[in-house]
């Protein structure tokens, strides 16, 4: 049988622990009281930023879905055929809604009537300011059609060096391998044969063996590789 200071012992660090809880219960109502206004402070404080959050949440939301049904009324002015109408209401969309997905989508739109109409310089322009990164599906294809405009408004090496960075970003391999075909063939036209076939090279390596692709790309690549030879 244990002997009384023995469970003495025992009870002690139950009663001091207890002890100590209850004394910084006592010591942190105390600090409390006395700095009753800092606690309502921040306590005011951390709701106001949790409701700017949530509010902030709400209104992207409304302002995505907003952006989503205004695109599809502009995009049906352009489908319809009607340019003047399209050229007028794309930019004052884009104004409204820039940063959004749709804005970029609307960029493009426009850079693509710009183009039908025989204006390279205007599309080369408006697609400069698309704001999606070249990583993105969105950023991509704005970019394969920046290369484009550039290509006709004669900007050989600016299409080029367009067509590069895309490949060089692309997630989709069919994204990389258009951009690569096409900035081999601007090369070719320009007379950097040399400058083509290392493009045709990389398509080549990047094709599965025996694919219709591969084949195609090694023709052009013998092709080059000829030119660049003087053959």
């Amino acid at each position: 049988m244990a002997s009384p200071s023995v469970a003495s012992r025992n009870r002690r660090p139950a009663v001091d622990t207890d002890d100590a809880v209850i004394a910084r219960a006592i010591q942190f109502s105390e600090w409390a009281k006395r700095n009753a206004k800092a606690v309502i402070g921040v306590g005011a404080v951390a709701l106001v930023a949790v409701a700017a959050f949530l509010w902030y949440r709400y209104d992207s939301r409304q302002s995505a879905e907003r952006a989503a049904i205004a695109y599809a009324q502009v995009e049906q002015t352009v489908l319809s055929g009607n340019a003047t109408l399209a050229q007028r209401d794309l930019p004052e969309f884009i104004r409204r809604h820039d940063g959004t997905v749709e804005a970029d989508q609307a960029r493009m739109l426009l850079a693509k009537v710009h183009l039908e109409a025989g204006k390279p310089t205007e599309a080369v322009a408006v697609l400069q300011e698309v704001k999606a990164g070249m990583s993105t599906p969105v950023g991509a294809q704005a970019s394969l059609l920046l290369a484009a405009a550039q290509g006709e408004a004669g900007e050989r090496e600016a299409s080029v060096a367009t067509y590069l960075r895309v490949a060089d970003a692309a997630e989709l391999d069919y994204q990389r391998d258009a951009a690569l075909a096409e900035a081999a063939l601007l090369r070719q036209q320009g007379g950097d044969f040399a400058g083509a076939a290392e493009l045709y090279r990389r398509l080549v390596e990047a094709a599965p063996e025996g694919s219709f692709e591969r084949s195609v790309y090694e023709m052009r690549l013998a092709e080059a590789e000829g030119q660049a030879l003087g053959r």
